[in-house]
């Protein structure tokens, strides 16, 4: 499957713009906390056509909320995958956007980087030790009340047997079903990655 990502598409489904379209990001140490610099989708030539998809979401416009234009929450999230098959989430029924089946990851706290946020979240949503994350793709993403900014990563390397602590389930779920989940809207750039 080729990644929509760089060409600013997925899956046919607008999401409305309030920033810059949602490109790839190559993370390191030494880059700043920035978004996105390279646009790209209809506009620059790339899939004529095809329905853009943006990096930010403008919830808090459509719900009639103002927006806290603050510094974005860094979020570290995690793309574990077995085979043909990622670990996904199910987030509390009471929780913000409950029910939905997400990628496991969390706030990264004060002094710590966002792969040592994933090796702690992972071990205590999921109780498995993970290592060797590798930089997949960065998404800004607004909210009503907040914004973040998801750091995704990706491995196959862990070890143990998932157990829900946080979350209401823990599935391993085949790549191709990603889509057809109910999952939260900054979590589809994720999937398309």
């Amino acid at each position: 499957m080729r990644s929509p990502f760089g060409s600013s598409w997925v899956w046919g489904m607008p999401v409305r713009q309030s920033g810059p379209p949602i490109c790839p990001t190559i993370m390191s140490r030494s880059m700043p906390n920035t978004a996105p610099e390279t646009p790209s989708g209809p506009e620059t030539g790339q899939n004529p056509g095809k329905t853009p998809l943006y990096a930010r979401s403008s919830e808090g416009e459509k719900n009639g909320h103002q927006k806290n234009r603050g510094t974005p929450l860094s979020v570290a999230v995690g793309v574990l995958r077995q085979g043909e098959q990622v670990l996904l989430e199910q987030r509390p029924d009471k929780a913000h956007q409950g029910g939905l089946w997400a990628f496991p990851g969390g706030k990264v706290e004060a002094g710590e980087t966002p792969v040592e946020a994933l090796v702690r979240e992972f071990r205590e949503e999921t109780g498995l030790e993970t290592e060797n994350w590798q930089p997949l793709i960065e998404i800004p993403w607004d909210y009503a009340a907040y914004s973040v900014r998801l750091q995704v990563f990706h491995t196959h390397q862990f070890s143990g047997t998932p157990q829900a602590h946080a979350a209401q389930a823990l599935v391993w779920r085949d790549i191709a079903e990603l889509r057809a989940l109910p999952m939260p809207p900054a979590n589809r750039g994720i999937v398309a990655a």
